[in-house]
C-alpha cells in the first residue's frame, strides 16, 4: 500500500512540474470530486462538489469539466458538462483568481433525462485552462493555449433506479394515520432521541425512504397526543414489513438496559427476533459508535447490519438499505442449471 502512495504522490509531483514549466507557471489539481447524491431516478439531478488548488506559482483561473459514461463503453459520454450545459452554467463553473497555495470550490449540475437507462454511471473530473471554454473542440489536449492540467480516474458510484410514484397514505380509520399500501413495503423505524441533530437525521432518512416508495411508519408522523406509545411501538415491530434500528452507543446503551422506549421496543423485537422467519424482518443501521461500546445490541448478536457511520450515508449505505427493504441483493443468484447426467 505503501508503494502504491508514493507512486501517487510521484505521479502528481511529475504533473505539477510538467504544468509548472510547459504553462508559464501555472498549475492547478483536483483535491476531491464527490456526488450530491449516488441514487437517482430519471428526470431529477445531480449535483458534483468538487474542490481544486492551485500547486502552481502565479494566481490562475481553471475551469472544471465533469463526464459521465457507461462503465462498459467509456467512448459512449452520457453526460459532458462542456458540451451539455449553457454557456451562462459553464462560465459560472470557473474558478476565477486562485491565489497560489489556495483552493476553491466548484459545482455542476446534471439534470438527467426522463429516458436515462437504468443501471450503474461512472463519472470523472478534468481541470482545463480558459481558453478550452471559449475555443472549438481540439482532439489534442497539451496543443495551443487550452491545456488539461489534471483529470481524475473514472469512479463508480451514480445508481439510476427506477422511479416510484408513492401515493399518500390512507387511513383505516379516524383513530389511525398509517395503513398498508399495495405494493409498497412497510417499515418502522426504532431509534433514541440523542440530540436534535441525530433526530433531524432520522428524519431525513424516513423522509428519503418515503421518496423511494417505502411506506414509513414514524412516530413524529404518526404518534399523536393522547395515544398510548407503548401500543404504537407494539404495532409498529408487530405489522411492519421490516422494522429499522438506528443503531448509536445511547441506543445500544437502552436496547441493553431496557430503558425506556427504546427498552420497551427491546422485549417486543428480542422476542420475535427468536425465529429464523423473522430475523430477516430486522435491519440494524449502525449510525454511530464509540470505542467503549457494541454496535449492535446484545440480542442481535453478530447480525449483518448496515454501515451509515459516514457522513455521505446516502450513497453505498443507503442504496444498500433499499435493496434490503425490496429483497434485493446487490448480486443475484443465477438460476439453477441443469443436472449433467441423465440416468433415465
Amino acid at each position: 500500500m505503501s508503494n502504491i502512495t508514493n507512486l501517487g504522490f510521484e505521479m502528481a509531483r511529475i504533473r505539477q512540474i510538467w504544468n509548472i514549466v510547459t504553462f508559464r507557471g501555472w498549475s492547478f489539481e483536483i483535491v476531491s470530486c464527490v456526488l450530491s447524491r449516488r441514487i437517482v431516478r430519471p428526470g431529477e439531478c445531480i449535483e458534483f462538489l468538487g474542490v481544486v488548488r492551485n500547486d502552481g506559482l502565479r494566481v490562475g483561473t481553471v475551469y472544471p469539466i465533469i463526464e459521465v459514461s457507461s462503465p462498459y463503453n467509456r467512448n459512449s459520454i452520457i453526460f459532458n458538462s462542456d458540451r451539455d450545459c449553457s454557456n451562462t452554467e459553464k462560465t459560472h463553473a470557473r474558478l476565477v483568481n486562485v491565489p497560489v497555495g489556495g483552493t476553491a470550490g466548484f459545482s455542476i449540475r446534471w439534470n438527467t433525462e426522463s429516458s436515462l437507462p437504468l443501471g450503474i454511471y461512472d463519472f470523472r473530473c478534468s481541470l482545463w485552462s480558459p481558453p478550452k471554454l471559449f475555443q472549438p473542440p481540439n482532439p489534442t489536449p497539451f496543443k495551443g493555449s487550452k491545456r488539461l492540467l489534471d483529470r481524475t480516474r473514472w469512479a463508480g458510484g451514480i445508481e439510476v433506479v427506477e422511479a416510484l410514484t408513492v401515493p399518500p397514505f390512507v387511513s383505516k380509520d379516524h383513530n389511525e394515520d398509517f395503513a398498508t399500501i399495495s405494493g409498497h413495503p412497510s417499515v418502522f423505524i426504532s431509534y433514541s432521541w440523542d440530540s436534535d441533530n441525530h433526530k433531524q437525521w432520522v428524519l431525513k432518512l424516513a423522509e428519503e425512504l418515503l421518496r423511494y416508495g417505502v411506506n414509513v411508519m414514524f412516530d413524529r408522523w404518526h404518534l399523536h397526543h393522547g395515544e398510548e406509545t407503548y401500543h404504537f411501538m407494539e404495532r409498529g415491530c408487530r405489522d411492519c414489513d421490516k422494522i429499522l434500528l438506528i443503531c448509536t452507543p445511547e441506543y445500544v446503551h437502552r436496547a441493553n438496559a431496557r430503558i425506556g422506549g427504546v427498552g420497551f421496543e427491546t422485549v417486543v423485537t428480542a422476542s420475535l427476533y427468536t425465529t429464523a422467519h423473522n430475523k430477516r424482518r430486522f435491519i440494524p443501521i449502525v449510525r454511530a459508535k464509540s470505542a467503549d461500546s457494541e454496535s449492535l445490541p446484545t440480542y442481535l448478536g453478530g447480525a449483518l447490519y448496515i454501515d451509515m457511520k459516514t457522513p455521505d450515508w446516502n450513497a453505498e449505505g443507503f442504496s444498500s438499505l433499499l435493496r434490503a427493504i425490496y429483497d434485493r441483493p446487490e448480486t443475484p443468484r443465477p438460476p439453477l442449471g441443469k443436472i449433467p447426467y441423465d440416468d433415465s
